[in-house]
């Protein structure tokens, strides 16, 4: 294949529910300014299910993995990635929905030697406080980002990734992309840069049920935990396991701070404090749990 008919970025997409939910997510790929630059990956975990190739034909190229539906989620993703033949790969999700220049923009920011690329994100459904307490929580320091940065953190949801960096990481790649705030600190302590590209953002749906919501918070703060402190001394996860009451005030700063940054403080507090509370109660009660139950590697 000559050189210019390949594409240029390669997508990944987890396709662990009906291929219609990911009808949104691939909506939004088709509408891409740089559509025909594009490698879909998808990685099918189903058995059985239906994958609608026309709706996935007008992408320069298109993939269909098959893993086990027992594979862990980290290791789906590294199954896309091994599969990917571009040399910046992307991850994205069925409830991340990106605007139409999202791989444009992560496209020209990979000229630079960054060695992730980020986008500002948004919220894909504020229909209420839980939504907006969701995607503080979670994405706040990337909420409606306009100025692009050298960062330390990128989101772990429509970020591109120089395919060589990770590679590098083999059989260990899977558990690194179950977290992938570890990968990134990973990438830095090797000594490079992650770069947040504004022009590129992304629209992220966010539970809205106060079951959904505390019930998601607590499994993040458990994997967070479980990832962390994978390696650490039963020591040093005492200590973070005692200091776990602080964790929920030093967070609520943090973020009431991101939502004064972000212009959204007019419209959102009061009324988003009671969502944001419960939301770090669980996940502080989850990464509690994470650190104490653990195991050394």
């Amino acid at each position: 294949m000559n050189p210019q008919d390949s594409p240029e970025m390669s997508v990944i997409l987890v396709l662990d529910d009906s291929f219609k939910v990911l009808h949104k997510s691939i909506q939004c790929l088709r509408l891409q300014t740089a559509r025909d630059r594009l490698e879909i990956v998808i990685v099918d975990s189903l058995p059985d299910d239906f994958i609608d190739h026309a709706m996935l034909a007008d992408f320069k190229r298109l993939q269909i993995v098959k893993v086990s539906s027992h594979t862990s989620f980290g290791e789906t993703k590294a199954a896309g990635f091994r599969n990917a033949t571009c040399e910046i790969v992307a991850f994205t999700e069925d409830h991340s929905y990106p605007n139409s220049v999202w791989a444009e923009a992560l496209i020209e920011a990979h000229r630079e030697p960054w060695a992730a690329v980020g986008p500002a994100v948004g919220n894909a459904n504020p229909i209420n406080m839980f939504s907006w307490a969701d995607l503080f929580i979670l994405y706040g320091r990337w909420v409606d980002r306009i100025s692009g940065t050298v960062i330390d953190d990128i989101p772990g949801q429509g970020s591109a990734y120089k395919r060589g960096l990770l590679v590098g990481y083999g059989s260990k790649l899977g558990k690194m992309l179950e977290m992938e705030t570890i990968l990134h600190w990973d990438l830095q302590n090797k000594g490079f840069q992650l770069y947040l590209e504004p022009k590129a953002k992304t629209y992220h749906a966010n539970a809205t049920r106060p079951h959904a919501f505390f019930c998601e918070h607590f499994k993040v703060g458990r994997q967070f935990a479980a990832a962390r402190a994978s390696s650490w001394s039963p020591a040093h996860r005492f200590l973070y396991t005692i200091a776990g009451p602080l964790i929920p005030i030093v967070r609520l700063k943090r973020i009431l701070g991101e939502i004064k940054r972000s212009g959204h403080a007019p419209d959102l507090i009061p009324g988003i404090l009671l969502p944001l509370i419960m939301g770090l109660a669980a996940s502080t009660l989850g990464e509690i749990l994470g650190y104490i139950s653990t195991p050394n590697n």
